[in-house]
């Protein structure tokens, strides 16, 4: 498991903690791991449910504009928080 909180001001937490497989010997999972995320669901959802309460967006928005205007990363890149 890995976690990185970001602020206006850079990184306010990060952690991880686990090993990378259940085999005796299996490493630790480091800062450079990646792993796999099977679900974003609740965590889109949940996103999606902050901006309704801080009326940054309507319920009925159209949401492309809002896809359209996000950064774009390659799926290879490591996210950062804002320095």
């Amino acid at each position: 498991m890995a976690a990185v909180v970001c602020g206006s001001d850079g990184v306010r937490y990060e952690g991880r903690a686990g090993r990378l497989g259940v085999e005796d010997g299996a490493g630790a999972v480091g800062p450079d791991t990646v792993l796999r995320i099977p679900s974003m669901t609740k965590a889109l959802v949940s996103v999606g449910a902050l901006g309704l309460e801080r009326d940054a967006i309507e319920l009925d928005q159209p949401v492309l504009p809002i896809i359209w205007t996000a950064p774009r990363r390659r799926a290879s890149s490591v996210p950062r928080c804002p320095s």
